[in-house]
């Protein structure tokens, strides 16, 4: 069973009522979408993806929105010095970054 069919399971049981199908696809649809949307990630527990471009001196993480609880910023960690890259700043959160828009 997959997760969107376990939570419409769930929701059927709560309601005590089973949804028709086209409820579901939508049920499905903002599911997928809420799991695109961006969310903070606990800096603590989880560090961003290296970057992968061969350029870069230092194991780097991809950019990054990372914030200490009150500041915003863009910056990468550093897995060599074992340190995020932005000073004055002890952040406890980051999030990937939205895609930027394309010029027509």
């Amino acid at each position: 069973m997959t997760r969107e069919q376990e939570l419409i399971a769930e929701y059927e049981a709560a309601m005590n009522a089973p949804l028709s199908e086209r409820d579901k696809e939508l049920m499905i649809s903002v599911l997928k979408w809420a799991d695109i949307q961006p969310n903070w990630h606990d800096a603590g527990k989880e560090l961003p993806p290296l970057e992968n471009e061969e350029y870069l001196r230092h194991k780097v993480s991809i950019k990054v929105l990372v914030s200490d609880g009150e500041n915003i910023t863009i910056t990468r960690y550093d897995y060599e010095m074992d340190d995020w890259l932005v000073i004055d700043m002890g952040v406890t959160h980051w999030m990937y970054l939205p895609n930027l828009p394309k010029e027509d």
